[in-house]
């Protein structure tokens, strides 16, 4: 759980597993109020890879946005 939210991260060993809670997760209410949602089903290792991806992004969009700046 995260605190303060309604969020919870949950890990799966098996990929297949991941898809079968998605599967049913889509109409399916937790504890009569909380709707369950399943964002991704990727193993570890390609999560890591989109999150280094992401960061690289972002870094590339700041350095291009202070080179803007200071041409201005």
């Amino acid at each position: 759980m995260i605190p303060g939210t309604q969020q919870a991260f949950v890990n799966f060993e098996k990929q297949d597993q991941c898809r079968m809670a998605k599967d049913f997760a889509r109409n399916v209410l937790f504890k009569s109020q909380y709707a369950l949602y399943v964002e991704y089903c990727y193993p570890k290792e390609m999560r890591a890879i989109r999150n280094e991806e992401f960061f690289d992004r972002r870094a590339q969009e700041r350095k291009k946005n202070q080179q803007n700046q200071q041409q201005i």
